[in-house]
């Protein structure tokens, strides 16, 4: 009688720890696909951080090219200027040439 006994106790344990188990399996699961979003959202965090960086990196580039684009166009007007203004003195030299030639 004990041993029948015995062997029921054993089942019912068996049986409880089966529940315990899939409760564990599904609270795993849970947990997984927590971390799955978690992940998810972590990478399209990271993805926004990176495009961000990516379109500051490239804004500063133009910016910066764009400032040295503008000191070589003044420049360039600032000498196309000089040459075509009667104060230039090359300019002076060959008028000067020009009348001693005359």
């Amino acid at each position: 009688m004990s041993r029948l006994l015995q062997m029921q106790i054993l089942r019912q344990k068996k049986l409880q720890q089966s529940k315990h188990f899939h409760i564990l399996l599904r609270q795993i699961d849970r947990y997984k696909k927590k971390q799955n979003q978690i992940c998810k959202q972590l990478r399209l965090v990271f993805q926004k951080e990176k495009q961000d960086s990516y379109n500051q990196q490239r804004n500063s580039m133009i910016e910066s090219y764009s400032h040295k684009l503008s000191l070589i166009l003044y420049i360039y007007f600032i000498g196309i200027e000089l040459i075509f203004s009667q104060n230039h003195p090359f300019r002076n030299q060959n008028l000067r040439t020009n009348k001693n030639q005359i």
